[in-house]
């Protein structure tokens, strides 16, 4: 590659990791290209939860995303569980294991797909 070609990168999934390293791309190395590859065809609640660790948060932070994710998170600051790990293919589940809270936690009701 010459000093004149400009690195191209392809990202595949418009999911919180893509969209994050696009984001990043975009404000530390505008001189690469990049297209966003993603296979469903629709934005769509999924029902999930979405967990950010510490160091993830770092990166939030970074870039410059801190206020836009707390405004649509909940404030948990009652809760004193983490993360619940369920078995969950019968109607019911079943907890298998609950990790207690360490330090403030904010959380994310729903995932999306796109």
């Amino acid at each position: 590659m010459d000093a004149t070609s400009k690195l191209n990168v392809a990202i595949v999934g418009a999911g919180i990791s893509g969209l994050a390293f696009a984001l990043a791309l975009q404000r530390y190395a505008p001189d690469v290209a990049f297209e966003i590859y993603e296979g469903a065809s629709q934005l769509s609640e999924i029902g999930a939860g979405v967990g950010i660790q510490p160091r993830t948060w770092a990166i939030v932070q970074a870039l410059g995303l801190e206020d836009a994710m707390a405004r649509i998170s909940g404030d948990e600051a009652e809760s004193t569980i983490a993360i619940v790990h369920r078995k969950s293919d019968q109607a019911e589940g079943v907890d298998i294991n609950k990790t207690p809270l360490v330090e403030r936690c904010m959380h994310f009701e729903l995932a999306w797909c796109w």
